[in-house]
């Protein structure tokens, strides 16, 4: 048996092999998605307007919106762990005003919902019992972990560790038997906030329980980290945590965080997310509580595929312009390089989106040429490259639209929403509360004819978001 053939069977799925990686990603019932790891939601920016606060435009990234929403690029089925896809679209962008090509790489997978079994884990939780958690908070870190914890099996192993600036061992690893997890249950129910909050300590223990079994190829290794993210004692700036989550995951641990609370430490998060396998969460209510461990906590927990880097090639006619829903991007010999530390399993089919901005009026119809190295989770290393090109006939006149495909339309509809109100929250920071007000109603214009044309609920929520923003602007 194959190591590819190894995996698939160890993750419960039995997927055809061998197809060529012309393979993009496609809609199929019951089919799931695999999206970037880094930041999986905008549950921050969702929080504050909840609570009829503005936001600020550092709450609020593409990434984050891109990862919450379906986005499918639609070719042959799926029939592999990971498949990619190009699409492409032309259209405004909210933050320049310029008509600008849009290319959305689209992730996909053959694994389904009603075959795929999680692997069996090897898991820390280490939680934040500092005094900034008194109240909602710490309620909500006891919530979570007892949703966890109802996840975990008695192949599972579990450890959790308690940090406020000293640490503690709740739970020695153990496998998670029936008895074991009422015992568990009835612990975590004790956690009680107390002292000032050293993370890098609390995440160190984590880690050492772990690094205990991490060469069992038998389970998947991971750290999970609940907290508000703010450090006031021990190691406090972000490129500690970073170096402690990079060390620990070339040995194989990943690292989810989940944060809580409104005054959660929001870039701290985002940093040690972008390490390889890692992902981060804001869990600002019950409803996404329950998303999160009761319904997809199966494919947080899967990754697809490590390392992958794609390199972004223009064509002579389009020159490259911006990036988004990717952790990091550098230029190479001339040539963009994005970096996706890892791909994971999800229920969305994910999505990065890339611009071009055309040189003169009648550019050619081939956009760009994307390179695509990545590895896969039992090590094999995967290459493929794919076009994305403009498929229409019309001349690039102003204000012209074209989108290839709903999913990539959606894509640019999503990024603009996110643009335009990036931009509209920095004028109001700037004391341009006038031009914040502007900026915000053009972008629900833009945003509502997508949602009137395409009768998306999902989008259509988003508009609804944008208008309770717009009140409290």
């Amino acid at each position: 048996m194959t190591r590819k053939r190894s995996l698939l069977a160890r993750l419960g799925v039995l997927l055809a092999l061998g197809l060529a990686f012309g393979c993009s990603s496609a809609s199929m019932d019951g089919a799931l998605g695999a999206t970037p790891g880094g930041a999986q939601d905008s549950g921050l920016f969702r929080a504050k307007i909840a609570r009829g606060e503005v936001p600020r435009a550092s709450d609020l990234t593409v990434e984050g919106m891109l990862a919450e929403h379906d986005l499918p690029v639609i070719s042959e089925p799926c029939t592999r762990a990971l498949c990619l896809g190009a699409a492409t679209a032309i259209a405004t962008g909210a933050d320049d005003g310029e008509q600008t090509a849009w290319v959305e790489l689209g992730f996909s997978t053959g694994f389904e919902a009603t075959t795929f079994k999680r692997p069996d884990l090897d898991l820390a939780v280490v939680v934040d019992r500092s005094g900034s958690m008194t109240g909602g908070k710490i309620e909500a870190a006891r919530a979570a972990l007892r949703k966890l914890v109802a996840q975990l099996g008695e192949r599972d192993r579990l450890s959790i560790v308690l940090f406020d600036d000293q640490v503690d061992v709740l739970v020695a690893p153990t496998f998670v038997t029936g008895a074991v997890k009422e015992r568990i249950l009835e612990q975590v129910s004790g956690i009680q906030p107390r002292a000032s909050t050293d993370i890098e300590k609390g995440l160190a223990k984590g880690f050492e329980l772990v690094n205990q079994d991490v060469t069992s190829k038998a389970r998947s290794h991971r750290v999970m980290l609940l907290t508000d993210a703010q450090p006031n004692t021990g190691r406090t700036d972000a490129g500690s945590f970073v170096e402690l989550a990079k060390t620990n995951a070339a040995k194989g641990i990943g690292l989810t965080a989940f944060g809580i609370g409104l005054d959660f430490g929001q870039d701290l998060a985002h940093q040690i997310a972008q390490v390889r396998g890692g992902a981060y969460f804001f869990l600002e209510d019950e409803a996404k509580l329950s998303k999160v461990f009761d319904q997809d906590f199966d494919y947080l927990v899967t990754p697809l595929a490590y390392d992958m880097k794609v390199a972004v090639g223009a064509q002579s006619s389009w020159t490259f312009s911006s990036g988004y829903g990717v952790p990091s991007a550098s230029i190479k010999d001339g040539k963009l390089a994005l970096d996706v530390p890892t791909v994971f399993l999800s229920k969305n089919k994910g999505a990065i989106v890339l611009r071009y901005a055309p040189r003169g009026d009648n550019p050619d119809a081939a956009i760009a040429h994307l390179s695509i190295d990545y590895v896969k989770v039992d090590g094999t290393p995967i290459h493929q490259e794919l076009d994305a090109t403009y498929g229409g006939k019309a001349p690039l006149t102003p204000g012209f639209a074209w989108y290839q495909q709903v999913g990539v339309r959606k894509a640019v509809a999503l990024s603009n929403w996110v643009l335009g109100v990036k931009k509209a929250l920095a004028m109001r920071e700037r004391g341009d509360t006038a031009s914040a007000r502007t900026q915000l109603a053009a972008t629900r214009v833009a945003f509502a004819a997508h949602v009137t044309e395409l009768g998306d609920a999902a989008l259509k929520a988003e508009l609804s978001l944008l208008d309770r923003l717009i009140e409290l602007v």
